[in-house]
Order: structure tokens, then sequence, then C-alpha cells
């Protein structure tokens, strides 16, 4: 805002452009969560200071992706009031159409309301989708009414529209540490008064229809061949085509791109071995044992209900052939040849991010609570024994706690993200037995540790490598984002990981 507001003041004809990225959000939510300034404030005056300061951040946030004219919103915030339309900014000079979006509100207004209103902008936007994650199924989200009521709408519009309604505050988001999003007086008008709700949004343009050529189907045929010198039949490419598709289905289950499941490559090995058992499974490239616990299972079913389909069509058309011919095996030698990397980290990671990452950062940016007060969603019938259990249950779960069988079963990588290697780790844990470890209280630690520090570049805070970070096992990538702008993406090698799971096994309160 201040440099737009700079912009222009001598008369000139002048430009400004928003350099906006979500991970900003994720930043001075630490900043204000983490702030030292305040240290000689008592509890109440510093709680109010915060409160202040989240409702500044949420203002900043909803002028990057408001559709109303930006000077006009400026001019709002300071307590001015101009004709919403400048005919300079961005919006005014986009072309937008009216929507009606009451349908979609009433789905949104109606999960917060069923859900009693403790969730964040995520669970409730996945709910309505239909999304089958761990964090919906834990919460039981998806016996909510308004579970994939709204399946085929895209989430970037159901994110706009969760925008608008809570910039016209039909809904409210909370601005203590777990942003959670609350019903408003205007709340009521949608859902019992059948107030009408329209938005405007950007014009879709219509994009010819994209030709699938086959020089995309010849190129896998060519990965086959080119390693190890099999050629793909019409069968393995059959197979090579169901293994992607559970590959889509599983990636957008856990909302990471398709390979961080299963690489090409890894793909292509599983059609010319066929694996049957999970020795035969382990054998194949970029398989190993965490990943194998991970997703194995459903990628072994998938090649042995393809792999008897294949057999039982054998055996009815060329049962007599078949019996007297030795089946020819294919030269896989050298087809390990090569690095092919557990993770890797590709331009999807540019810190650039979409609103949708806004969104998240709003959300996540002080991860979510496992467990509210009076977290209980509504159940079905049952006797008093069993919720009387239930009840239990969720009041005993423990903080996050580091063990030596835990560590055991971590595969460490030559290289991971911090998010990977701490979501690999929640994944190992007893779910129903102990929280979450929090992104959050790993990056404290780190902080304390002066691994890296903070700097603003153009107003915006980077995370820099520090002489401390890099003797820890913590290595800098520097990119050039799309925008000009040079950032560094943190990689953790074995040696920091290792050293995170030291700190986690020595009980560390700050990782708890």
């Amino acid at each position: 805002m201040t440099q737009s507001g700079r912009a222009g003041r001598d008369g000139e004809p002048a430009e400004c452009i928003l350099l906006y990225g979500g991970q900003d959000v994720i930043t001075n939510q630490l900043f204000i969560d983490n702030n030292r300034d305040n240290q000689e404030l008592d509890a109440v005056t510093r709680a109010i200071v915060q409160e202040r300061d989240r409702e500044r951040l949420r203002k900043m946030t909803f002028y990057c992706f408001t559709n109303e004219c930006l000077r006009d919103y400026i001019l709002r915030y300071f307590g001015e009031y101009g004709e919403n339309y400048c005919g300079n900014c961005s919006n005014c000079l986009s072309q937008f159409e009216t929507v009606d979006v009451t349908e979609i509100a009433v789905e949104l207004i109606g999960c917060v309301e069923s859900s009693r209103q403790r969730y964040g902008t995520n669970v409730i936007i996945d709910t309505v989708h239909g999304a089958n994650t761990a964090k919906i199924r834990q919460y039981r989200m998806d016996e909510n009414p308004h579970y994939a009521k709204l399946s085929k709408v895209p989430t970037y519009k159901l994110r706009q529209v969760m925008n608008y309604l809570q910039l016209k505050e039909y809904l409210g988001v909370t601005n203590d540490e777990y942003a959670i999003v609350k019903l408003t007086e205007k709340s009521k008008a949608v859902l019992e008064e059948e107030e009408p709700v329209v938005m405007k949004m950007a014009k879709e343009q219509e994009h010819p229809a994209k030709v699938k050529s086959e020089k995309g189907k010849k190129s896998r045929k060519g990965l086959a061949a080119g390693l190890g010198g099999a050629q793909f039949t019409e069968r393995e490419e059959a197979l090579f085509e169901k293994l992607r598709t559970l590959r889509a289905e599983i990636a957008k289950e856990e909302k990471v791109p398709p390979y961080i499941v299963f690489s090409d490559k890894t793909l292509t090995h599983m059609c010319m071995v066929k694996p049957g058992t999970k020795e035969e499974m382990l054998k194949v490239t970029g398989v190993g044992e965490f990943k194998y616990t991970k997703y194995g299972e459903r990628f072994l079913a998938c090649v042995k209900k393809e792999t008897q389909a294949e057999a039982g069509a054998a055996t009815g058309s060329e049962a007599g052939a078949a019996a007297g011919t030795a089946a020819a095996v294919p030269d896989y030698s050298g087809y390990d040849d090569g690095d092919d990397l557990y993770f890797f980290s590709g331009e999807e990671d540019l810190p650039d991010y979409s609103l949708e990452a806004a969104l998240t950062a709003w959300e996540n940016g002080s991860p979510e609570k496992a467990d509210l007060p009076g977290d209980t969603l509504p159940e079905k019938a049952s006797s008093a024994e069993e919720k009387e259990t239930k009840k239990k249950s969720s009041k005993t779960k423990s903080e996050f706690v580091m063990t030596e069988e835990l560590a055991d079963q971590i595969h460490y990588s030559d290289r991971v993200t911090l998010s990977d290697f701490v979501g690999q780790i929640n994944d190992l844990r007893d779910d129903e037995a102990m929280k979450r470890l929090t992104i959050k209280s790993v990056e404290q630690k780190l902080m304390e540790e002066k691994c890296w520090e903070i700097q603003f570049f153009n107003g915006m805070g980077r995370k820099k490598l520090t002489e401390e970070g890099g003797n820890f096992g913590i290595e800098a990538e520097k990119r050039l984002s799309e925008k000009g702008n040079e950032y560094e993406v943190l990689y953790y090698t074995e040696k920091a990981q290792r050293g995170i799971v030291t700190w986690l096994l020595a009980g560390d309160q700050n990782l708890s």
C-alpha cells in the first residue's frame, strides 16, 4: 500500500506492480506470534496488540485479492470514501461479470453452521468440495450434511466466493492464533431469508480444446525402450495409464504434486517388472520401505488386478501355445542408472503463491488445533457408554513425543523440504493417541538456534540461511521467480534431518 501511494506523487503518470506471495502472510503471522518488542506489556495489553496486528494483516491480505477498486479500498482503510472506480487500477481495467453465487454461499455458510463454527477456511472448502483427506476424516466432516455438495465447483471458485463472503461480512474470521470461520449477523439473511449473493468475477476466456497427440504416447514407450532396451506392449501401456490415474488420485487426496508419490520412471519400471509381492515391489526403482508403507499396497493391488486379467485372457485364447513357449525376459540392465531422487522440487515450488496458497496461509500460518473446546461433532445414535468412551479418548490424546521406535522408522533422504520431512514423521505416529508435530514449532527452534533469519527485500520477508544453518546441514538453493525476484529455497540434508530428530528425542519443550 505504501508504494502504491508513492507512485505518481510527482504528478507524472506512474505504474505500481503488486508483488504478492502467500508465504509473506505466514512470515508476518510468525512475526506477530513471536514479537519480542512488546515483552514489557502486561498479558492483556499484549493480546490486544496482537489482535490489532492480525486485523491489519488480514486487511492487507484482502487488498491483494479483492475485485473492487484498489484505490477505493485504500481510501476506505483510511476513512475516506471514493467512487469505487478509478479507471487506473488492475481491477478497474479488468473485464468482470456479475455472477449469482447464492447456491455456493448457502452451502459454505451452512457448512460453517452445521460444524458449530469450529474450523478454518480450508476445512470448510474441502468439506463442501468432497475431499477425502486425513484431516476431513479425523474431524468426521465426511459425515457433515454439506459434504461434497459442491464437488463439481472448482476449488479456486470456492475460494473466491469464500473470500467475498468474508469481505462482505457474511462470514467472519477470528483474529486469534487459530483462524476460525464464524457466522455473522448477515449469515442469517442468506440461510433463512434467502437473500441473493452476487459478486464480480473475472470473465473466463474460452480456450480451444487441446488435441492429444500420439507423440506423448510414444514418448512413454520410448522411456521404456531407452532404459534397458525393453519395449512397452499395449497391455503395459494400459497398465501405465491405470497407475498414472491411481497416482493422480493419491496426489489429489494428499494435495501434493504427483511426482511426490512416484515418478514416471518408477511407474514405467513397475509396468515392466509387474511385482506381485512386497519383496518384488521393493525391487522397483524409487520404491523404499517408507513409500511402500504409504502407497505400496494400492499400487500392488492395481498391478495384480491388471496382471490377472492379462493372464486370464492369455489362458483363454493361447493356452496351448503358451504352455510350450518360454516367455521372453526383457533386459533391465542399466535401468537403475541415474539419480532417482526421493524428493524432487521443480518449478511448482516457486514462492509466488496463488490466492489458494494465501488462504492456506491464513488458516495454517499457525497450525489449526486438533482439539478445540467442545470439539465433538454430532454423532450417529449410539449408546451412552460408547459416547463416553469417545469423549475420554479425545481428551487423553497426548502431545507429540518422539520415541526410539518412531525414530527407527524414519526414512532419511539426501535432502528434503521441512514440510515433507515433518509430514513423514506425522504419518508414522499413532494418530489416535498422539497430536501432530507442527512445522511452526520446528521453525521456532531453528530460529532460536539461528539456523536462518528473516531479511526484507522490497518490503517482503524472506528466509536467509545463516552460517549456523549451513553447519547444521541446511542447504540453500538460489532461485529466480518468474517476476524476477531472487530467493532461496531451503533443503534439509540427512545431517539436518537427524539433527531435528535428535532435538525431538531429547524432549525439547519447544518442539511439542
